[in-house]
């Protein structure tokens, strides 16, 4: 058995390599026009550098949202009169951030003296006053 040579592709590959290279490296212009040095310049205007700051703006879409959240409950449901803080306000622990208004309840407390004043004059007690003692004969 004998031994078979190496083809010399290695060696044919560049000297094709280098032929097109060649052949690409002709003096003028790709579409057969006039050489670029002959063609005729182009107008170009100089201005002097400046310093100064340029303004950092960041063009985003998305939403924001905080590191913290905090849900709100309340004792007793309400109405909100005013609200001192807005979305993304910082707040402290004891900050007011919202104010219920109190028109219902002042209505509720005066329902229940007027339901007391009633009770306390079917009982025959005095109206005004801690007087809690009941006389039958007096009472309705």
């Amino acid at each position: 058995m004998g031994t078979r040579r190496p083809r010399p592709r290695v060696g044919a590959l560049a000297v094709l390599g280098i032929l097109l290279g060649l052949a690409g490296c002709e003096g003028g212009v790709a579409d057969g026009g006039p050489r670029a040095s002959a063609a005729e310049p182009r107008p170009v205007r100089l201005v002097a550098a400046e310093a100064g700051n340029l303004p950092r703006t960041v063009d985003a879409t998305g939403a924001l949202a905080s590191e913290d959240q905090v849900v709100l409950n309340t004792k007793v449901a309400g109405r909100l009169d005013r609200l001192p803080v807005d979305v993304g306000s910082v707040v402290a622990e004891g900050d007011v951030v919202a104010v219920l208004d109190l028109t219902d309840f002042r209505l509720r407390v005066e329902q229940a003296r007027t339901a007391l004043a009633q009770a306390r004059a079917r009982l025959g007690v005095a109206l005004e006053g801690s007087d809690d003692v009941v006389d039958p004969s007096r009472s309705s």
